[in-house]
């Protein structure tokens, strides 16, 4: 892997992206109107209960931290989908790029977007609600890399399911990750789930997450158990899904590139 291959590809994703007013409306709409949304459901929830937890800020904090996931598979997703929609994909692998490079250029741009998607949401929060996600302390952290670990994997497999199966599928890149949103608890805890999607659950990295926040907002505690499991899944996940899209490149080199658009 060469540094100034992947720097390179960084710039013009970078320069693609801040000139693109589909791709910011993508980082900043979304978002907010999320934030105005469940925003005004928690609030009104919240009056139902003024002396209970916090469940606006449960909501909240949610919103922002899904945006975390959200981001990290859609700006995979979308970067090998602009890549087709323009033709572009043979002429990227006509240079000495490599396809790690690729990437890891797409890794390390979804990990700044989702960055600069969290501050700006944490903003949003604040004017809107004088709410601070950053009262998660430190656990924001953890939480904050094990959900984009999660958008990776999940980018992966998008990825290799439109390689292998062309752009026929590329309606996964935008609604398969919504598939996995009632099993991944984010607004709700596990247990109000029905009891085979409990089971489910277990599986999805997400859940724990969620969970966990939810402990540090009631009981400003987590369970590292769960944050550990999370870790492992995704590390599981992560693995099988690079490997399944190398073999999917590998596949569509071996049909020639031209046959992916």
């Amino acid at each position: 892997m060469k540094a100034n291959r992947l720097i390179a590809m960084l710039i013009r994703n970078w320069y693609g992206t801040i000139r693109s007013y589909d791709r910011l409306t993508d980082s900043f709409y979304w978002i907010t109107l999320d934030l105005v949304l469940w925003g005004i459901t928690g609030g009104y929830v919240q009056g139902f209960a003024p002396d209970s937890v916090n469940i606006f800020f449960m909501i909240t904090a949610s919103v922002i931290l899904w945006n975390v996931t959200f981001r990290g598979q859609n700006d995979i997703g979308i970067g090998l989908l602009d890549e087709l929609w323009n033709k572009n994909l043979i002429n990227l692998f006509a240079t000495p790029l490599m396809v790690t490079e690729w990437i890891a250029s797409l890794l390390i741009l979804s990990s700044i977007k989702a960055v600069i998607t969290v501050a700006f949401g944490t903003i949003v929060a604040m004017i809107f609600y004088q709410l601070n996600i950053f009262e998660l302390s430190f656990y924001l952290v953890p939480f904050f890399l094990l959900l984009l670990m999660s958008g990776w994997w999940i980018g992966f497999l998008i990825c290799g399911l439109i390689l292998r199966y062309t752009t026929k599928v590329q309606a996964l890149a935008w609604t398969f990750v919504w598939v996995l949103a009632p099993l991944s608890a984010i607004y709700f805890p596990v247990s109000s789930l029905p009891t085979w999607a409990q089971l489910v659950s277990k599986c999805v990295p997400m859940s724990y997450v969620f969970e966990e926040m939810r402990g540090v907002i009631v009981h400003d505690q987590v369970n590292n158990q769960n944050l550990v499991r999370a870790f492992a899944l995704n590390i599981i996940y992560l693995t099988l899904s690079a490997q399944y899209l190398r073999l999917s490149f590998n596949k569509v080199l071996e049909r020639g590139l031209i046959k992916v658009y």
